[in-house]
């Protein structure tokens, strides 16, 4: 088990110990079994400005869950810890298939609160095409038919996730099937119901979200968001898929901010010839400027996708296959996908804005802070 020890400035800067800052990973050594409850830390597996991310397995059962805390420099914080339990409750309302399950929650001996999720084995969508370039045609529908079913369920409740974007889907095996997609974090949802009052909904009149995936409207703030909000995302993440790219780059947040609400978009069919048209045309409707415009629920968007005709579906062989193929070059066992932590879950509420290395222009993203 790895043993993590914070750096002193932080425990300065956070106004508490350095051991109150000390995850106590190997409770089980220091004879300390109520870190995380019932749970053992195996090792960190992700981490943002919010939150942390650990593998972990029940201690009775042995099941494998993943357990995401708030960092420690923030656990006085009462701001960033009712936010990081609003996310928690927000998502344990969700029971989906292709939704990430909360499985339990709790707080650390240290006072720091935390939840645990079902351990997700497999690659964020961000991921597989930064290693393995645009996806098939019938893939990219297969999994975004499945996110479509998860946002029904979360609309429905009146939630609007607010961040949809290929790293927070992932691509999992789930009792032996293959490709089976998993939304996750939480951590920027809305909710539509006017009596509820989610701390997220603080920032009305700043920007949030990713501005490679976010839609017009949210360059004006939280106040116009709603489920077609989501439908512009989800549109933005199936064009990266298809075509390997964003819909807009930029060398600054702001310029790709500004595209998203101002510029017109390339057919994907011009980037990637082998698109079909109807399914362009499905994207290209997502992405429409104005709502009204757009797909008007995640039901008509998933009507559309599955009228579509491909010249070659994906099936479930299709998606075992692809996983081992790659399972050496992943380093994993042929019959397992490779373990890809809730990483990308690992912030929570607040955005920041900075720069990922690539080639080329610059992307940016968001970063819980």
């Amino acid at each position: 088990m790895l043993t993590y020890k914070a750096p002193q400035h932080n425990a300065r800067r956070a106004n508490v110990t350095p051991r109150a800052l000390q995850p106590r990973v190997a409770a089980e050594h220091s004879g300390n079994h109520d870190f995380a409850g019932p749970y053992a830390l195996v090792r960190k597996i992700g981490f943002g400005g919010m939150g942390e991310v650990y593998l972990a397995e029940h201690r009775v059962t042995k099941r494998r869950c993943a357990i995401k805390f708030i960092r420690a420099l923030h656990a006085g914080d009462a701001g960033a810890v009712a936010r990081f339990r609003l996310e928690a409750q927000t998502a344990a309302r969700l029971c989906h298939p292709n939704t990430v399950a909360i499985l339990d929650r709790g707080v650390t001996v240290d006072g720091r609160p935390y939840y645990v999720m079902e351990h997700l084995a497999g690659r964020n969508l961000d991921e597989i095409v930064r290693r393995f370039g645009a996806l098939p045609v019938g893939r990219v529908v297969a999994l975004l038919r499945q996110i479509c079913s998860a946002l029904v369920q979360a609309h429905a409740r009146g939630l609007v996730h607010c961040d949809i974007k290929p790293a927070n889907i992932v691509a999992t095996c789930c009792d032996g099937r293959f490709d089976v997609a998993k939304l996750i974090d939480f951590g920027l949802v809305k909710s539509l119901d006017p009596e509820a009052t989610l701390l997220a909904d603080a920032n009305d009149g700043a920007f949030v979200g990713s501005p490679l995936y976010a839609p017009p409207e949210c360059s004006v703030g939280r106040g116009n968001l709603d489920g077609r909000s989501d439908i512009y995302s989800l549109g933005a993440t199936a064009y990266h898929l298809l075509t390997g790219r964003p819909v807009f780059e930029g060398n600054s947040a702001l310029r790709v901010i500004f595209a998203h609400a101002n510029q017109a978009a390339v057919n994907p069919v011009e980037i990637q010839g082998s698109i079909p048209a109807p399914l362009a045309a499905i994207i290209m409707k997502c992405l429409e400027k104005s709502p009204e415009d757009r797909f008007q629920t995640v039901t008509e968007l998933d009507e559309a996708l599955a009228a579509t005709r491909l010249e070659t579906e994906w099936t479930p062989a299709d998606a075992a296959a692809w996983w081992r193929s790659h399972a050496d070059e992943n380093g994993v066992q042929r019959d397992q996908p490779p373990v890809s932590a809730v990483a990308a879950s690992a912030g929570c509420g607040g955005i920041a804005i900075r720069a990922e290395k690539t080639r080329g222009p610059r992307r940016f993203r968001t970063a819980k802070c």
